[in-house]
């Protein structure tokens, strides 16, 4: 049962690394072609900073989602780097857990707000204000499978 789950939060985590990259390519593209137009044929876009502020948002959750799942997280390394292998892998299981308890308190909170949110629209593109909670809240429910999916590695933090 272990290598299954691991190998499937492999191919999670190698999924979102892909959406990750599609992100910062979008918001490299929205940007540079905001400046472009702006500057060179004094024509700017009116959606361009909300697209690139959606992706960003999006970019952040998921990329937060994927460095829990690998225990790359917020540590404090010099403390870390005084302990020994069965200490460090102690820790690295109690990072996951208190990132599993933070994941759930942010997925409750941006639920929430994606029901207040439900009927408004960002005014350049039209695109509903949900989408920037639904972020948070796809982010943290990744975020926790992929912790849960650390607590079964054996080897996390071991090293």
């Amino acid at each position: 049962m272990k290598p299954m789950i691991l190998s499937i939060a492999s191919a999670v985590d190698r999924i979102l690394l892909l959406v990750l990259q599609l992100l910062l390519c979008a918001i490299v593209i929205a940007t540079f072609s905001q400046v472009i137009l702006r500057y060179v044929f004094s024509s700017p876009t009116v959606w361009s900073e909300e697209v690139a502020r959606v992706c960003f948002v999006w970019l952040t959750f998921l990329g937060a989602a994927v460095l829990a799942g690998r225990g790359e997280n917020l540590a404090i390394d010099l403390f870390e780097g005084r302990l020994s292998g069965p200490q460090r892998h102690l820790i690295a299981k109690l990072w996951a857990i208190a990132g599993i308890l933070f994941f759930s308190i942010t997925a409750v909170a941006s639920w929430k707000l994606i029901g207040i949110a439900q009927n408004q629209v960002l005014p350049a593109s039209d695109l509903p204000v949900s989408i920037l909670y639904l972020a948070p809240c796809v982010g943290a429910l990744v975020g926790i499978a992929l912790s849960l999916a650390s607590l079964c590695d054996d080897t996390s933090g071991a090293t």
